[in-house]
């Protein structure tokens, strides 16, 4: 999955002479869950991640087990960063800290539900002037009401 996200926002990244990197940890464990969520989840972090990165950067996407029989994913940039004020409301339906041209302020709240549908968590940490770390904490089989077919692989092959 984490793969076909980054083949997704591949133009967004060589564009915006933003870097990839990926330290997937968990290349050969799978999690139960509907793909095509977790896929617009993680392509919603990573644009909002490139925008962050106006003059180039790094984008990082990390995967490692959490506590037993959960996954944890992150996604990583080394952008402007987010401040406190603005943490506060980041998951909020319609808040947004772009012009009205560039968007509706759902991204975020999107992706808080497809990870609350998943019985995960997701959390944000931010310094301004250094980047920001948004990180997805799911278990590896949610209950039946979640699932979405078959296992999926967060990991699949090696991109930097």
């Amino acid at each position: 999955m984490i793969q076909r996200a980054l083949k997704l926002v591949e133009h967004h990244t060589e564009i915006a002479h933003v870097e990839t990197e990926t330290e997937l940890r968990l290349a050969d464990d799978t999690v139960v869950c509907d793909r095509e969520q977790i896929v617009q989840a993680l392509i919603a972090l990573m644009i909002n991640a490139v925008e962050a990165m106006p003059t180039g950067g790094r984008l990082t996407l990390k995967t490692w087990e959490g506590a037993p029989r959960r996954a944890c994913l992150s996604v990583s940039d080394t952008g402007v960063g987010i401040s406190e004020e603005v943490q506060e409301r980041i998951f909020d339906p319609f808040f947004s800290t772009k012009s009205d041209a560039k968007g509706v302020g759902l991204g975020l709240a999107v992706v808080y539900g497809i990870v609350q549908r998943h019985e995960g968590r997701i959390s944000v940490a931010s310094t301004p002037g250094a980047g920001t770390t948004f990180t997805i904490d799911i278990p590896r089989d949610p209950s039946a009401a979640v699932r979405g077919g078959a296992p999926a692989r967060l990991a699949g092959g090696r991109a930097t």
